[in-house]
């Protein structure tokens, strides 16, 4: 039987439609490169329902059709497996530029991808609300979803997926790392197996997806087209379009750091405390956002704090200030403080610009009042206090979700915030 390929209008305009309404409406189309190939032959399976060629299923079969299309045991690709398995024997039987169903050089392949499907998959959160292995893709999103900075990865073997869950770094040998970038789906995200990067981008119009060869190279290609709400769920920061800020009525460049009231660039003196704090904003920039702020001082330090930002808005911006405040409400008044923060426009607030919005009374240069200037303000307070007992304050800007033990800490506790109540 050999069938003939319908002209794309039809594909496009009746293909889907055909298939869900024969087969039921959870039906989904695989969105790889032989889209259009696969929805075609769907339609056709749908004139197919009394012919015999469709009873001929069988569990090799289907198999093969999973080696075709790469698909894990019991994928949801395709919600009837009668489907996959007549796609598949339909292609090998009407085209000549398809692979064979078997030959001796893809024997090997087809065996070691079909040992590799049979395989229970583990799923290790290192970073995540809770963090520990899960068997299924379902339980590891419920812990990662929504986490900023989660960091996750599938393996077959338990003791590589506890060893990565705890930290430690697993070598997976004979396997390039892959790295599924998704900007536009539902979840978005990093994956690192096709099947489950596939689940977030069916029936998604106009998905955007690439694969890398690095986590580094992903990460960059879901801030290029992502949203603020998929570079924030990758638990990285939105970087606001602020290249010069007014103060004094003349544009001011922003610059590393600049001295005020002897926090930033001073030496700090030897006896510091350092105190790491962050700030975390779920869906922030939308009406439901819910931020919190976390305050690290040291491993199992009883001050260690997680709390939900109080009054509005939910932002990420008020967050990182308020956490600011808290440290320096918690710490001893006579003890030298050296704040570490990712965010450089709360360092800037009170290192910087808060010198011009002073003499301004609290307007920027465009006569506007000055944004988050109750928590600004309550800062610079809480500095002068400070200073008047004897204990100077210093602010260190550190990069944001890198290798920083106190940033990761403290970030890990901000969204513990935004979690409560």
């Amino acid at each position: 039987m050999r069938l003939r390929p319908q002209p794309c209008a039809n594909i496009v305009a009746n293909g889907i439609s055909a298939a869900r309404s024969e087969f039921g409406p959870d039906t989904t189309i695989l969105p790889r490169r032989r889209f259009g190939c696969v929805v075609r032959l769907a339609v056709t399976v749908t004139r197919l329902r009394s012919s015999p060629f469709r009873a001929r299923t069988a569990a090799p079969s289907l198999s093969l059709a999973r080696e075709y299309y790469d698909l894990a045991p019991g994928s949801s690709v395709f919600r009837f497996g009668l489907i996959t398995y007549t796609t598949l024997k339909t292609q090998t039987m009407g085209s000549n530029n398809k692979r064979p169903a078997s030959t001796s050089a893809a024997a090997p392949s087809l065996s070691k991808k079909r040992k590799t499907d049979n395989m229970q998959k583990y799923y290790a959160v290192q970073a995540g609300f809770v963090p520990g292995v899960y068997l299924t893709y379902s339980e590891c999103q419920a812990q990662t979803a929504g986490f900023k900075g989660a960091i996750f990865k599938s393996f077959i073997s338990r003791d590589d997926a506890e060893a990565f869950a705890a930290g430690k770094k697993v070598a997976v040998a004979d396997e390039p790392a892959k790295f599924y970038a998704v900007a536009v789906g539902n979840p978005t995200g990093i994956f690192t197996d096709w099947s489950e990067a596939s689940k977030s981008i069916t029936g998604i119009k106009g998905p955007k997806y690439k694969r890398f060869g690095t986590r580094a190279e992903a990460v960059a290609y879901i801030r290029q087209y992502g949203n603020r709400e998929a570079i924030e769920a990758l638990g990285e920061k939105v970087v606001e379009p602020v290249k010069k800020v007014e103060v004094e009525g003349e544009p001011v460049t922003i610059k590393k750091f600049t001295s005020i009231q002897e926090v930033a660039t001073k030496k700090p003196a030897e006896d510091v405390l350092d105190v790491w704090t962050d700030g975390s904003s779920l869906a922030n920039g939308t009406a439901g956002s819910r931020a919190g702020l976390g305050v690290y001082f040291g491993d199992k330090d009883p001050r260690n704090l997680a709390e939900r930002l109080p009054g509005e808005p939910q932002t990420n911006q008020r967050a990182e200030l308020m956490a600011m405040q808290r440290a320096l409400e918690i710490a001893p008044l006579e003890q030298h403080v050296r704040i570490h923060s990712d965010s450089q426009y709360s360092i800037k607030c009170v290192t910087e610009w808060a010198v011009g919005w002073k003499r301004k009374n609290w307007l920027t240069a465009n006569g506007e009042k000055v944004k988050n200037q109750d928590i600004i303000r309550a800062v610079l307070d809480k500095i002068d206090e400070r200073s008047k007992a004897g204990g100077r304050t210093y602010f260190q800007w550190v990069k944001g979700h890198a290798t920083n033990v106190g940033n990761i800490a403290a970030d890990r506790l901000a969204v513990r915030g935004a979690n409560l109540p």
